[in-house]
Parts: C-alpha cells; structure tokens; sequence
C-alpha cells in the first residue's frame, strides 16, 4: 500500500494497461487520483522506469539467445543429415544364403545416444571414413564435440572416446582403427538443458 492506501498492484496493472483502448470510467477516476496524488505520481514513475528496464533486459537476452544458435543450428543440420540411412554396413552372416547389414545411420544414431549419457558433452557431428561397405575394412571415426564450460576436457573426451569404442563393438561389426573427437563448441549448462 502507499501512503494513500492505494495499492501497488492497483498501479503496477496502471502502468501495463493497454494504452491503445479508451479509459474506463475507473480507470479515468484512477488516472485523476494519480495526477493529484504525488505518492501515487512517484510510484507510478518509478514502476513504468522499472517496466522498461525489464523489458529492455528481456529484449537483450532474447537477442543473445538468438545470436548464439550457430552450433544449435549445426547440430540439427548433422541430425538432418545422419537421420538419412547412409551407406549399407555388411554384417556377418550365418551362411552364404543369407546376407545382413545394418545403415550408418543406425550405428551413428548409437553413437549419438552414447554421448547423452556423458554429462558436459554434446556430439556435432558423426562420420564413418572408410570403406564401411567392405567387412573388415579399416574404419576411422570423426567426432565433433560442444563441451560444457568449466568441465575437465580431457576427461570427458576420455570418457566419450571410451564409450564409443565399447558401443561401435557392441552394435557394429566395424573394423574401428581409431576415434578422432574434436572439441568444436563450448556451451554452458542453460544451452545444454535447452538442447536436451
């Protein structure tokens, strides 16, 4: 409440009223009150001072937010593109009658799930260099990586490049002769949780 029993609230819906519709006759006894009152002159300056200052933080953070989406923008794109199925990988087979493969896709896609249970990392991209389409050919791996800011990145990339060797054994029959992640991106935890 203010000195003249007005309430705050009474003035800070004052100060956000949709000023493009004609008064109401209480708001027109509300507008006479706030010129002859200068408690209620003082507060209703010092609300709309305080309504535009929020807004122009609201406006700036907006524009930050929209100004650092180039790697979120990236990760999709390379969602894009490792969602088509990709080259057929040939698997082992019970017999010659029968012939298995399974799509880079997949293998990327399990990849990429590896990495969600890694806290602190994100992958950008996956490729498969190599002859994938031959069984038992060499196959290098080219990973890209966003990390959290203030995590320990040899660590994590320790633990990735681990955890994608035991997931390409697990669901490939690949020949991987080695795992190259580079660290492209740092995000913080806000854009992590926003991704995700």
């Amino acid at each position: 409440m203010t000195d003249c029993n007005m309430p705050i609230s009474t003035l800070s819906d004052w100060v956000d009223r949709d000023r493009s519709q004609p008064l109401s006759p209480a708001h027109q006894k509300l507008a006479h009150h706030i010129d002859s009152c200068p408690e209620c002159t003082r507060k209703i300056a010092s609300l709309s001072k305080l309504h535009d200052l929020a807004a122009t933080v609201l406006d700036r953070e907006a524009q930050e937010q929209e100004a650092d989406t180039s790697w979120v923008d990236s990760l999709l794109n390379n969602l894009v593109f490792e969602a088509k199925s990709g080259r057929s990988i040939p698997l082992e087979a019970p017999s010659e009658r029968v012939r298995l493969s399974q799509s880079e896709g997949a293998v990327v896609a399990a990849a990429r799930a590896v990495a969600d249970h890694i806290e602190g990392v994100m992958i950008g991209r996956c490729r498969l260099i190599g002859d994938v389409q031959t069984w038992g050919a060499p196959v290098k791996v080219q990973v890209t990586v966003s990390v959290c800011l203030g995590q320990p990145i040899p660590l994590l990339i320790q633990l990735l490049r681990e955890a994608l060797t035991s997931e390409f054994a697990r669901v490939s029959e690949l020949n991987i002769t080695g795992i190259d992640i580079e660290v492209q991106n740092l995000h913080t935890k806000d854009q992590e949780v926003e991704a995700a």
